[in-house]
C-alpha cells in the first residue's frame, strides 16, 4: 500500500486535479477508474458472489467508512446483508486496531474493502480481521475466509522461501480464487508469497495516464511492481507457452506477476478513513495506491465474471478475458514488454465481463 496525497477535504475532491494534457493525476472519484477497465456503474455487479478480504488487526472503523464510501460513490449501503467482520478463528473478538501513525493496517483495510465495494457492488464482503500481520495469523484468517467466500484477497506477503511448501494445500481448492498483490518496492523488493504459489494469481501494479477529462491516455507498468521469477514454485504449462515467457529467465519457474491492475498512488482513488492520526473532523479522504489496490480490484473482477479464477485460468489456451498489454513502463529491474513480463504479467483485465 502506498499513500499520495491525503488528507483532501470533499471540496477538494469534488474539483479534482486538472491538467491541459495527459497526466498521473489523482481520480476526484473512485467511479472515475470503472470505464478505463470496462467496468460499468451496475450496482448489481457481483451480485450472489461473496469476497473475502483478509487483513491484520482490528480496523474498527471499516464498515463506517465503507459506508461513507459507498454514500459519495452512489453505491450500495452497507449493511449486515452485503458486509460481515470476523475475527481470525471465525468468531467476533477483534484483535485491537493498528495504531501505526497515519492509518497503517486501517488505511489498508479502508482501501481493500472499498476498492472491492467500487468494483462488484452487488457482492458481499467478508473482512477477516487477525491478531496480528505474522503470517501463520493471517493464514489462519485465510482459512476462515475460505468457509465464507469463493474470491480471497491477500494484500500482504513475505519475501519466498522454502517454507512456503508447508501453505501450499492450503491454496489448492477445486473452487476458491485467491489474489495476492506482488509487492510494492519494485523488483528490488524480490519475490512475495503467496503471489507465488502455483495456486494464487498474483497482481502486480500500474500507472494509469489519462487526459483532462479522465479517459485513459495510456497504462503503463508502475515502478513500485514487485515482480520477478520464483526460485520454488514451477510455471505452470500455459504460462511457459505464453508469449514474452521465453525471455524472461525464469528457467521453467512462474513468472510474477500474472495480471496488473492501478497502483501508482499519484493516480490513485479517494480512500475513506477516519481512523488516523492526520483525521481531525471524520470522514477524511486519502489518496492510496499500491498493489494493495490493484490485488482487490482484481478479485472483485473475478467475483463479477463468477468463475473461479486462477493463475490457470489466467493461462488458458483460450481464456475468456480481454488483457491489455502494457508494453510501456518498467519496475526498477525489469521492463514492461509485449506479452508476458516481470513487472505487469498479461496486463490489465479489461473488456468484456
Amino acid at each position: 500500500m502506498k499513500v499520495g496525497a491525503g488528507p483532501l477535504s470533499a471540496d477538494e475532491l469534488r474539483t479534482g486535479i486538472r491538467r491541459t494534457r495527459a497526466s498521473l493525476q489523482a481520480f476526484s472519484s473512485a467511479n472515475q477508474i470503472k470505464p478505463l477497465y470496462g467496468i460499468s456503474n451496475d450496482n448489481t455487479l457481483g451480485a450472489g458472489k461473496t469476497i473475502a478480504i483478509v487483513d491484520a488487526f482490528g480496523a474498527s472503523t471499516a464498515e463506517a467508512d465503507l459506508q461513507e464510501f459507498s454514500r459519495r460513490n452512489g453505491l450500495p449501503a452497507i449493511t449486515s446483508d452485503n458486509f460481515e467482520k470476523l475475527d481470525q478463528k471465525g468468531g467476533t473478538n477483534y484483535p485491537k486496531d493498528d495504531t501505526t501513525k497515519s492509518g497503517g493496517w486501517s488505511l489498508e483495510t479502508a482501501l481493500d474493502v472499498q476498492s472491492v465495494h467500487l468494483f462488484a457492488p452487488g457482492a458481499k464482503i467478508v473482512l477477516v480481521v487477525c491478531n496480528s500481520a505474522d503470517l501463520n495469523d493471517l493464514m489462519e484468517g485465510v482459512q476462515i475466509a475460505q468457509q465464507k467466500a469463493d474470491y480471497i484477497s491477500m494484500s500482504w506477503g513475505s519475501q519466498e522461501g522454502d517454507w512456503i511448501s508447508q501453505f501450499e494445500s492450503q491454496f489448492n481448492s477445486p473452487t476458491d480464487s485467491f489474489f495476492a498483490s506482488t509487492g510494492d518496492d519494485g523488483f528490488a523488493g524480490g519475490v512475495s508469497y503467496p503471489a507465488s504459489s502455483q495456486y494464487v494469481v498474483a497482481v502486480g501494479g500500474t500507472s494509469l495516464y489519462t487526459n483532462p477529462d479522465f479517459s485513459l491516455s495510456s497504462e503503463q507498468g508502475w515502478p513500485g511492481s514487485g515482480g520477478g521469477c520464483s526460485a520454488y514454485t514451477q510455471a505452470l504449462p500455459g504460462q511457459v507457452a505464453t508469449a514474452g515467457y521465453s525471455s524472461l529467465g525464469c528457467n521453467n519457474n512462474k513468472a510474477l506477476p500474472d495480471v496488473s491492475s492501478l497502483a501508482d498512488p499519484s493516480s490513485g482513488i479517494p480512500i475513506v478513513l477516519s481512523q488516523s492520526d492526520q483525521c481531525d473532523s471524520p470522514p477524511c479522504f486519502f489518496i492510496v495506491g499500491g498493489t494493495s489496490l490493484a490485488a482487490p480490484l482484481t478479485a472483485a473482477r473475478a467475483a463479477i465474471r463468477g468463475a473461479q479464477v486462477t493463475p490457470a485460468y489466467i493461462y488458458s489456451s483460450n481464456p475468456p478475458i480481454v488483457f491489455r498489454d502494457v508494453t510501456e513502463g518498467n519496475n526498477g529491474g525489469k521492463d514492461c514488454q509485449n506479452g508476458l513480463d516481470l513487472v505487469t504479467g498479461r496486463g490489465s483485465w479489461i473488456g468484456s465481463l
